[in-house]
């Protein structure tokens, strides 16, 4: 006798249930709506997340030919006039105004992108973001030792904390050298020997400063789940560890991992404005992702094709769904897609690439309530 898969759908629901789990196909809608009365092991899945992505936005230092004539190690950002040098392109990622004004650019600076990809890239760990941890107050005791205690406290993050980033340092110190600009000229521009630009001065804008946006993903590398921002500017250039030395290696090493602080204001944690913040930075420095242009000049490409424009996304966030959207100009979509071997490759690379989670089970097809995936509700 032959069973369709429906009828195995019901007779494993029926195995599970007599055995105290609850039904295997509605298990997690069933753990959070009641109380596991047989106090037996949960058959709720733990919690799989992806670190999810970083993201660091480009300060705006004032690094035109005049101010850089004002500290010889910054020399070399001036030459270079076809742009293909490494210090050409930390100017221009450091100074995005220099870019539209004066065309200051660099084909190793993407100057329609926001962020810094350099640090979001090589980003190995960081450590330091600041818990919720409102102040409590607790009564004086009384003969019995009887006492009471609140919350007496914000939760409210304005407070100035460190946080603590190690990065891959690149071919050329990029990193490094990057750092060494955005320092120095913080600390230039305190003496007086290099000026912000003006309407930085009229706005008494602080212009070295970074949002970091911080973002832990499903198992998908979709769904938001949870998410930091925080307003921050690195202050230890790591220029020291080049100059160590050991004969026990022929190579110095130690450069290639690099511990960078950074100075935070403040902390924004789940609030859903961050959402809004970060989809206009990525409008105001991308003008083809606005609302009004986006469905025009890109297109937004889905789980089946991130590989193929691993370097040529564009980030929006969905703030009705919490999803990550990926977004490429329509221009390198079409002519990427436009190449038959990469389209007849991103077939077999489709499956090696999907995410799995949960004992093997897709986290897109989780199933609520319903007796059957085919009643049940997919989400």
């Amino acid at each position: 006798m032959s069973l369709s898969r429906e009828e195995y759908e019901k007779i494993f629901d029926f195995i599970s249930r007599i055995g105290g789990k609850g039904s295997s196909v509605t298990s997690i809608y069933e753990q959070l709506r009641g109380i596991n009365s047989l106090g037996t092991h949960p058959t709720m899945p733990p919690v799989r997340e992806q670190f999810g992505l970083t993201f660091f936005t480009r300060p705006r230092l004032n690094l035109t030919d005049g101010n850089l004539r004002a500290f010889r190690p910054f020399f070399s950002m001036i030459g270079g006039a076809d742009g293909i040098s490494l210090p050409r392109a930390i100017r221009a990622m450091l100074d995005p105004v220099g870019v539209w004004r004066d065309g200051k650019g660099s084909p190793l600076a993407n100057h329609e992108q926001a962020f810094i990809p350099w640090l979001s890239n090589g980003l190995v760990s960081q450590s330091g973001w600041q818990e919720i941890a409102p102040g409590t107050f607790t009564s004086v005791e009384g003969n019995h030792h009887e006492a009471w205690s609140m919350i007496d406290d914000t939760i409210k993050n304005y407070r100035v904390w460190d946080l603590n980033t190690t990065l891959r340092n690149g071919t050329g110190n990029i990193i490094i050298m990057m750092l060494f600009v955005w320092v120095c000229y913080a600390s230039l521009v305190y003496e007086g020997d290099m000026v912000p630009y003006m309407d930085s001065i009229i706005q008494n804008r602080i212009d070295y400063h970074s949002r970091i946006y911080r973002f832990s993903l499903d198992a998908n590398k979709r769904r938001i789940t949870s998410w930091w921002s925080t307003i921050a500017y690195p202050y230890v250039a790591p220029t020291a560890t080049g100059a160590n030395m050991s004969l026990d290696s022929p190579f110095n090493q130690e450069g290639q991992q690099i511990s960078v602080n950074w100075k935070c204001h403040g902390l924004d944690t789940f609030d859903p404005i961050v959402f809004t913040e970060f989809n206009n930075i990525v409008a105001s420095f991308n003008a083809n992702m606005h609302p009004a242009l986006r469905d025009k000049n890109m297109v937004q490409i889905n789980e089946d094709l991130w590989h193929l424009f691993t370097y040529d996304t564009y980030f929006w966030i969905d703030p009705e769904e919490q999803t990550m959207q990926r977004w490429v100009s329509r221009e390198v979509y079409e002519e990427r897609l436009g190449d038959s071997r990469i389209a007849w490759s991103s077939r077999f690379a489709k499956g090696a690439l999907t995410p799995m989670a949960y004992n093997g089970q897709n986290p897109s097809r989780i199933i609520v309530p319903g007796n059957t995936p085919t009643t049940g509700t997919v989400v």
